[in-house]
């Protein structure tokens, strides 16, 4: 299972598939060690290749709007969260199915 926050990413439970990818200066062979700090890689990783690292944001942060959102009422709190138990259940159910039928 990954682990993330707002800040970083652990992906520590994938390696890097190295063979894949280039670094900006030619490798003159496959080196059983990690690349030099600093290194950068092109190309598309077969699996992810960072075990815990900054996440890199294309824009500003996120920003919530709580003033738009409705209150639930306390006696349908638990009504709300056994409708959100029962969909979650669905998409689930959903995935699985999808994923005994892939090839590849």
């Amino acid at each position: 299972m990954f682990g993330f926050t707002p800040e970083r990413v652990d992906l520590s439970t994938f390696s890097c598939n190295l063979v894949h990818m280039t670094a900006t200066s030619s490798l003159s062979s496959q080196s059983s060690t990690s690349p030099a700090p600093g290194t950068v890689l092109h190309g598309v990783p077969v699996v992810a290749g960072v075990a815990y690292a900054p996440v890199i944001r294309p824009g500003r942060l996120p920003e919530v709007d709580v003033s738009g959102l409705a209150d639930v009422a306390e006696p349908t709190g638990p009504a709300e969260g056994e409708r959100f138990t029962a969909a979650a259940a669905t998409v689930a159910g959903r995935l699985r199915d999808r994923a005994a039928h892939a090839t590849g």
